[in-house]
Formats: C-alpha cells, structure tokens, sequence
C-alpha cells in the first residue's frame, strides 16, 4: 500500500462523518463562474456527443456529425484537463469519465459531466477526499 494512502484501520468512519458534518465546507480553489462555465462546456460536450450518436442513422449528416461531435468532446476535454491541472486539483475523476466518453455507446451517458461535478465536490468537501482513500485502500493493488 503506498506511503500516502492510509490502511482501512486507520480511517475513523465515525470520525470521516463527524467531520463531513461538522465542517462541510472549505475553502475552494474554483470560483462559482468558473464552475459554470465548466459546466456548460461539459453539458455542451454531452450533448453534442449524444446527438451525434443518435444523429448517426440520418442518412445525409449520419456519417459526419459522430466524428464532428467526438473532436468537439475531446477538445472541450483537454480545455478542462488543462484548467484542472493550472488549478492544482486532482483530475482523476474527470480523466475517468473522459474515458468513458470514448466507449462508442457509452458516450451518450453525460460521465464527462457527473466526472466533473465529482472532482469540483471532492475539491469543496475535504472529507471526500477520505472517502476515496479510503476506497483506494480497500482496492486490492495489482
């Protein structure tokens, strides 16, 4: 188990609920227009990438549209990636549910926004973050 991730045991989950109760808010790096404006990239990106599933059986736009609406996802992916990181919080979250956007069918589910709202969360609500180490934890490492 790495040095940085503490053991099961270690985790008070009394304490975890105490804490998320008691201090549910902290100092955020995002501000709320950020947020929206990430947000509606994001809602954008979905939607754009469902359509363009859906649009694939019109015989005139069927075969252009899907690729047009991935490249737009896959920009608007990278555009977050890169402000996350200028931010200084962790994107794993949102790097998974951009892996999810590149499963054909899969990409009609909104993953690239719930991903999103996920990582803003974990960075508002400090107990999150035990909350996933201490699921981190409880994965076995291959």
């Amino acid at each position: 188990m790495p040095e940085n991730q503490p053991s099961p045991s270690q985790i008070n989950k009394k304490g975890l609920i105490k804490d998320v109760l008691s201090n549910p808010v902290s100092e955020s790096k995002f501000t709320i227009i950020e947020i929206i404006l990430m947000l509606i990239l994001t809602l954008s990106a979905d939607a754009a990438e469902a359509l363009g599933t859906f649009a694939a059986a019109m015989p005139a736009i069927g075969p252009i549209f899907p690729i047009v609406a991935w490249f737009y996802g896959q920009t608007i992916s990278a555009i977050i990636i890169f402000w996350l990181i200028m931010k200084g919080v962790s994107f794993n979250w949102f790097l998974g549910g951009s892996g999810i956007e590149l499963i054909p069918i899969l990409n009609t589910l909104p993953a690239r926004t719930i991903a999103l709202i996920i990582t803003i969360a974990e960075d508002k609500f400090p107990p999150l973050k035990k909350v996933t180490q201490l699921a981190k934890a409880k994965i076995p490492a291959k």
